[in-house]
This record gives structure tokens, C-alpha cells and sequence, in this order.
């Protein structure tokens, strides 16, 4: 297990592939060992949003490339800079606040409708193993299953929230 608990798990899971969506780059591409600015970008918006939406440490957010399959870790000191780092961009870049706090309130709704996720008696069996390997860490492969179902699950949700009431009444 990478995290204490599974709600820590899941909420990593959700921050990391929101990224990796928005910038349509995949976990071996931001947590290469490089200094290209996209990657760099990402990551520290990795750790930015892990710090915000966890009660995790900055030793235990420098240790989210284990949890995405990639044998990597950064330094609490890494994960700090990444944090001031996007802070006073947010506090300089109108555009790029923009960009945050719209990237924010996706996370927040992801979330919040995966907090039912919560009650593992809602959980498919074969979720409960696949949080299982990816607790193990077993292979790459497993992880990135487990980001394509949950990918499903957050779309299956958001189409059931929308058709609750599937018939028009006139008024």
C-alpha cells in the first residue's frame, strides 16, 4: 500500500489522472528523469493538488511516482518548491490562476462524486483486486487498467447524476 488509507489512494489516483488528462501525457512521460517544462509542469501540478485536497506530508506526496508504477521518489523539499512554485505563479498569471482554480473544481467534483467509492460494499470485486495490485504495485500494466476503469467509473457516474429524471413534464 503506498498510502494509509484507500481514500488517500483513490484521491492520488484521481489527482494524478486528471493531469495526466490535461496534459495528455502519461505517467512514464511526467515522472521521467528530465527537466522538460511539461513535464515539470505537471508534476509540480501533481504535487500541488495532492497537498491541497490530502492530509498527506510532503515526504509522503514526493512519494506519488511509486503510486502511479514509477520507481521514483522526490524529496519533501522537491514537493515544497512545487507548491511556491505554482502559488506565486497563480499569484502573478491571471491566465494560469484561471487554469488552476478551473482544474481545482474539476478535482473537487471528481471527488466528490467518488466519495461513495468510500463504502466498499459499493465497490465491483474486481475493483476491490485491482486497488489491490495497485497497492502491491505488481506491474505497470495492472495500473494503468486500474486508471481506465476508474476513468469509466467517473464517466458512468457523471451520466447517471445527469439522467436522474429522464422525462420532461410540462409545466
Amino acid at each position: 500500500m503506498i498510502y494509509h488509507s484507500s481514500i488517500d489512494n483513490l484521491k492520488v489516483s484521481i489527482i494524478c489522472n486528471k493531469v495526466s488528462d490535461w496534459n495528455s501525457m502519461s505517467f512514464d512521460k511526467i515522472f521521467a528523469n528530465n527537466r522538460k517544462r511539461e513535464a515539470v509542469e505537471s508534476r509540480y501540478l501533481i504535487f500541488y493538488f495532492m497537498k491541497r485536497h490530502t492530509n498527506l506530508s510532503f515526504d509522503a506526496v514526493g512519494r506519488v511516482g511509486k503510486a502511479c508504477g514509477i520507481n521514483k521518489e522526490y524529496n519533501h523539499a522537491t514537493v515544497m518548491h512545487a507548491c511556491k512554485w505554482v502559488r506565486d505563479r497563480v499569484s502573478v498569471e491571471k491566465m494560469f490562476r484561471f487554469q488552476i482554480e478551473k482544474y481545482n473544481t474539476q478535482i473537487e467534483n471528481s471527488l466528490h462524486q467518488n466519495v461513495e467509492l468510500d463504502d466498499m460494499q459499493k465497490y465491483p470485486e474486481y475493483l476491490n483486486e485491482l486497488i489491490q495490485c495497485l497497492n502491491e504495485r505488481k506491474e505497470h500494466k495492472e495500473i494503468i487498467l486500474i486508471a481506465m476503469y476508474l476513468r469509466k467509473l467517473r464517466d458512468e457516474s457523471s451520466t447517471v447524476n445527469t439522467q436522474k429524471n429522464p422525462r420532461m413534464e410540462m409545466v
